[in-house]
């Protein structure tokens, strides 16, 4: 006989997705902002990117910098090697849906609406006899997200908070839900942001000076390039749920990425992003540097080995983006298998 736990745990793993590249589909409510569609195209431009330079790992020395900085990979048989890789293919390989999704596609829906779709209400729950409580929910009312049966409408989303793009104290750019099972995903690009267009690293790398530590505000970050934003947020999805889970906010920042015990890095969604970005900024001649502390003679250290026996992978004061005419382009994509 099986247990009622059993039970349910077996039929929720038989609803669980396959596990497959991502899916998704742009929001009619993003017709109209021009600045949408280009920044999702970089983000997975930028993986797959990645993909290609880590491909041709052997002889791109900035992507063997990068790694040994954010993961501690110091040649491509490192265990984390493959599956960084294949974080990265997945990314690369999603897919646009271009179609209104069913309500069977598991697909991450994109919206520009700033969080109007969600509507308040409310419920009442009866804890005694004599005693009941109202309480306030927020309910996503997409057709694609809501069912009816047996007379009783089923809703995917729904908080116990307003949404964030109406929150003032959060102030966010992008945010992102997951439903109540768990198995779906939409992200709201919120106002003024969703109006906005030239965020992209290709039409910001020109304005970056020519020497820039990570750290500084006015460099590019995964919490400051658009592109960027929308890539951090597509990694927290459910395709990727059984590979990398985010830590805490702070860990936005480049120090603490790289501070981070190898362990750790591998499960967070910011060292990916920053693995994509840095990728990405080499196509537009920015790389990263091996650099001393002020006080040392830069020329004493003639590669990064050598530097690296000097500092070790978390020295805060690592990390400087240089412009340099390098280039390596890695492997073709598509993959071929």
């Amino acid at each position: 006989m099986v247990s009622l736990v059993l039970f349910t745990l077996f039929t929720c793993l038989l609803r669980l997705p396959l596990i497959t590249a991502l899916k998704y589909h742009i929001d009619s409510s993003c017709t109209h902002r021009t600045g949408v569609r280009p920044s999702v195209n970089e983000a997975i431009y930028a993986a797959q990117r990645t993909w290609s330079r880590m491909e041709g790992y052997t002889e791109d020395d900035d992507i063997k910098h990068i790694l040994w900085r954010l993961f501690g990979i110091e040649t491509p048989d490192h265990p984390l090697f493959l599956h960084i890789l294949s974080v990265m293919r997945r990314m690369g390989e999603a897919t646009e849906i271009v179609n209104e999704p069913s309500q069977e596609d598991l697909v991450t829906r994109i919206f520009c609406d700033d969080d109007n779709r969600w509507k308040k209400s409310s419920v009442t729950t009866k804890k005694y006899y004599f005693w009941q409580t109202t309480s306030d929910i927020w309910i996503d009312m997409t057709p694609q997200f809501r069912s009816v049966r047996g007379g009783i409408t089923n809703y995917l989303f729904s908080r116990s908070t307003p949404p964030d793009c109406t929150n003032k104290d959060k102030r966010a750019v992008v945010t992102l839900y997951n439903s109540t099972d768990e198995m779906y995903n939409s992200m709201t690009i919120c106002e003024p942001y969703s109006r906005m267009s030239g965020l992209t690293l290709e039409r910001l790398a020109e304005d970056y000076p020519d020497e820039i530590p990570l750290r500084d505000n006015r460099a590019p970050s995964p919490k400051t390039v658009f592109s960027m934003i929308i890539l951090y947020h597509l990694l927290n999805t459910a395709e990727f749920k059984n590979l990398i889970q985010p830590l805490p906010s702070v860990y936005l920042d480049w120090e603490p990425c790289v501070i981070m015990p190898e362990r750790m890095a591998a499960r967070n969604v910011q060292n990916y992003a920053y693995l994509a970005m840095l990728a990405l900024l080499g196509d537009y001649g920015l790389t990263l540097h091996y650099r001393p502390d002020e006080d040392e003679d830069e020329s004493e250290f003639d590669s990064p080995e050598e530097y690296d026996d000097y500092q070790d992978r978390g020295t805060p004061t690592f990390g400087y983006l240089v412009r340099t005419p390098y280039y390596e382009p890695g492997a073709p994509w598509p993959p071929r298998d």
